[in-house]
């Protein structure tokens, strides 16, 4: 048995002994170039993008950011958002986030995250 074989069968194995469907893993096929991507944060600009008191974005890039971006259609995508924030520490790649904000609010495509991390690079939030 191949290596992804044993992973496979351990955590289906897993799955059944913790009585939940085993679910078809968030790798997808074509993400692989946001491996390479590893943004790192803007020291300068601190605290979340979208708050109580103003956002951020729309300041410096416009309000028509939320029709630009897909992260912004999706439910709680302020969590969302600010998580990708937290995850954003110059050690973890665009798919590394993408597979952390996965874990915490179901499948969010690296393409999604990418997306976002382009407005955040034009409102000089985050580099790469």
């Amino acid at each position: 048995m191949d290596l992804q074989s044993a992973v496979h069968h351990k955590y289906e194995k897993r799955c059944k002994q913790l009585k939940i469907p085993a679910a078809d893993p968030a790798y997808h096929p074509g993400t692989e170039q946001y491996r390479a991507i590893v943004p790192r944060r803007n020291p300068a600009v601190r605290g979340p993008m979208f708050h109580w008191s103003g956002d951020y974005l729309v300041d410096k890039l416009g309000r028509q950011i939320y029709g630009e971006a897909a992260i912004f259609k999706e439910p709680w995508w302020d969590s969302r958002t600010a998580e990708i924030l937290n995850f954003t520490d110059g050690t973890r790649s665009v798919l590394d986030i993408s597979d952390e904000l996965s874990a915490e609010f179901g499948p969010v495509p690296p393409a999604e995250i990418f997306e976002y991390f382009q407005l955040l690079k034009k409102a000089d939030v985050a580099s790469w």
